[in-house]
């Protein structure tokens, strides 16, 4: 296709490694630009680029001890550093919590009560006069504060009057075993971490074994316990679908709700194509009452779809699983690429600055465009067909390498764009993709139309609700670095009480301003 003197094939977008991190939106509209850019110094430790710190300087360690979780950094040299700021969550939220302000010259700290959790998240940044840098949180370790009873899968099948149990408690001496929460009726034996076996009553029902802790000679941990259902029936009685409009696109929330009549057993959904094969892992559902188990699955990858469906499944603890439900109604997915019709537009403007002018007329044949930018799941599809030598020029953490010459893209993060890419991998992907980048002009039509605008939407400056910019406020400001939002996430919907307007471009394209920044074919960067 790179030889078409009209360039009629199919375009994507690919947006590059060179990101937006000024306190704006850079829309790249230049005109007649071949030059590639200069390479940065890198004299900020925060840099991503930085060939010393790599972005982050801290360096920030944790260490479960007996006095609770232990912090170490590398202090940040400069006299314009007030301080340190710590925060922490829990397990898989994204709500981080201020738990520390400290002095320049500290280095360490002592989380003494970290909060029962399995998984402790933990991020440091530097404070300055007019604000704080920002690092990606460090995942601690697995941090057990209360102990953790497991009734092992082979042991809840019907009928079964023992049950093995594993048990996990860091530094516990003593375990209380029962099988009512008397603990009158149980017994003290040495903790060494072993599974056990533990006795129950034969009789049909919901059987419960609690445990309790002693961490030294004279404190005890809360009771905890866990569950068995010796069953022989189950049964789904209903199976709601919450669809919005369709066809779906990134980012869009499919929920569901099935009830059963169990209160102990796992739920979830599938998405279906028209030929009833999954489209993504199962995703799991909560069981938010008695019986009642509700989720959803986000749209994170995929291509063009029609005619999907939504299953609902359940399993009891005993191993017994009803029936499928179908819901009757399907939806489509619009997950590809868009049209750009031949024709005129203005490209360029009439402005002070010499390279994004003068405004004058361009013809341009019909072209198609990549709805979305290139995601992290689709790259990681690249680097694992025999792509590996472009994963060392990668240098970020949202894919990450399975072994065997596969790569993934870290779980949560699929639909994200792909960032720290270079021109010569922009096109190797484009080639492996059966498409090509597009030319500087196609960008500028595809992101402005024939009105010539300023900006995908239209002539308003932007604000935090339309585009990604730095300090723009979004819920994933202080976990990333870069500061990505997911492709399409400007879309007019809800997410997590930030209200986002819908920014297409013109012709349906997502994130044509804000964000990251793009290759195009003439090695310009839009």
């Amino acid at each position: 296709m790179a030889g078409n003197s009209h360039w009629n094939g199919r375009t994507l977008q690919l947006r590059s490694s060179l990101l937006l991190l000024s306190g704006g939106i850079l829309l790249g509209l230049v005109a007649g630009c071949d030059v590639d850019p200069v390479a940065p110094e890198y004299t900020n430790p925060f840099d991503p680029y930085n060939p010393v710190t790599g972005g982050d300087p801290f360096q920030l360690e944790a260490t479960l001890t007996m006095d609770g979780v232990q912090l170490e950094w590398q202090r940040v040299p400069g006299e314009v550093i007030q301080g340190y700021r710590l925060y922490r969550a829990e397990m898989d939220s994204l709500n981080l919590s201020v738990i520390a302000e400290l002095d320049p010259d500290e280095s360490d700290y002592l989380d003494s009560d970290p909060p029962r959790a399995s998984i402790l998240w933990y991020q440091i940044s530097a404070v300055f006069t007019g604000g704080e840098s920002s690092v990606q949180p460090v995942e601690a370790l697995r941090i057990y504060t209360t102990p953790i009873v497991l009734i092992n899968d082979d042991s809840t099948y019907t009928n079964d009057e023992y049950v093995s149990l594993a048990i996990e408690a860091p530094r516990a001496k003593w375990m209380w075993l029962s099988n009512t929460s008397d603990f009158s009726e149980g017994q003290w034996q040495a903790f060494d971490g072993d599974v056990d076996v533990w006795e129950l009553p034969g009789d049909d029902g919901f059987k419960s074994v609690y445990l309790q802790i002693s961490y030294d000679d004279s404190s005890l941990s809360l009771p905890t316990y866990d569950d068995i259902v010796l069953d022989r029936v189950a049964e789904i009685f209903s199976f709601t679908v919450d669809l919005p409009e369709s066809p779906l696109g990134l980012s869009d929330w499919v929920g569901a709700t099935v009830a059963t009549g169990d209160t102990n057993g796992v739920a979830w959904m599938l998405l279906l194509s028209s030929g009833g094969e999954p489209l993504y892992p199962a995703s799991y559902l909560e069981q938010t009452a008695p019986g009642y188990f509700e989720g959803g699955m986000e749209i994170r990858w995929g291509e063009d779809a029609t005619g999907i469906q939504v299953e609902g499944h359940f399993i009891d603890l005993a191993g017994n699983a009803p029936a499928p439900e179908l819901w009757e109604e399907t939806f489509d997915l619009a997950l590809g690429m868009v049209e750009v019709p031949a024709g005129t537009f203005t490209m360029g403007i009439d402005s002070l600055d010499p390279f994004e002018g003068p405004a004058h007329q361009v013809y341009l044949d019909q072209y198609w465009v990549d709805r979305y930018l290139v995601t992290n799941y689709q790259y990681a599809q690249f680097l694992s067909d025999g792509n590996s030598q472009y994963f060392a020029n990668l240098p970020h953490q949202l894919i990450e390498d399975a072994g065997g010459g596969e790569y993934r893209a870290v779980a949560g993060f699929e639909h994200f764009p792909v960032v720290m890419v270079l021109w010569d991998e922009a096109q190797a992907y484009a080639d492996w993709a059966g498409k090509r980048l597009l030319t500087e002009a196609e960008w500028e039509k595809a992101a402005r139309g024939v009105n010539a605008m300023l900006y995908p939407w239209g002539d308003m400056d932007p604000t935090p609700s339309i585009a990604n910019y730095l300090y723009s406020g979004d819920p994933w400001e202080v976990l990333l670095v870069p500061p990505l939002t997911p492709c399409g996430y400007y879309n007019g919907r809800d997410y997590q009480g930030f209200q986002t307007t819908d920014s297409r471009g013109p012709y349906g394209n997502y994130d044509l301003a804000g964000n990251v920044r793009e290759w195009c074919w003439n090695k310009t960067v839009a």
